[in-house]
């Protein structure tokens, strides 16, 4: 009986490291092709409701990493951006060993606004969509 997990996709690399939350709910993957910006991961227990499907407050989590992370993309250092906006619809579930896939294309950059979409794929099936807007900011001096 083989117990080894599938290999990740190609393509995709680690997602760089972003803080404690991060840590918590990784490993994360990500990968940039054009326009498009795709933040993954194999769903584990650890990401489950109690029905063991994908839980709401990680889908919400994996689309807006992915759509933060396509803004990020436009703007240059060392400007960074904030979510303004978020919303999201599920659409369907995912199983514990599914390959979770949200797809981010970002709508409109502007000097002050990113507005990004998102569709959210378990082993390429669309279970959900979210749509992000996001502020650019200067960074804080301290």
């Amino acid at each position: 009986m083989n117990t080894t997990e599938p290999p990740i996709p190609a393509g995709f690399a680690p997602f760089p490291a972003y803080g404690p939350f991060g840590e918590l709910v990784g490993p994360l993957w990500v990968r940039r092709a054009g326009q498009q910006t795709t933040v993954a991961m194999r769903q584990e227990v650890k990401h489950c409701n109690r029905a063991g499907n994908l839980h709401g407050g990680m889908f919400a989590t994996l689309a807006d990493t992915a759509t933060n992370y396509a803004a990020m993309c436009t703007v240059e250092a060392p400007y960074y951006c904030v979510t303004t906006g978020f919303n999201c619809d599920l659409l369907s579930s995912a199983k514990t060993g599914n390959w979770i896939e949200a797809r981010a294309q970002v709508v409109r950059a502007g000097k002050k606004d990113v507005c990004v979409n998102c569709l959210v794929y378990s082993d390429d099936e669309v279970i959900g969509r979210a749509s992000a807007t996001f502020r650019v900011v200067e960074p804080r001096t301290r």
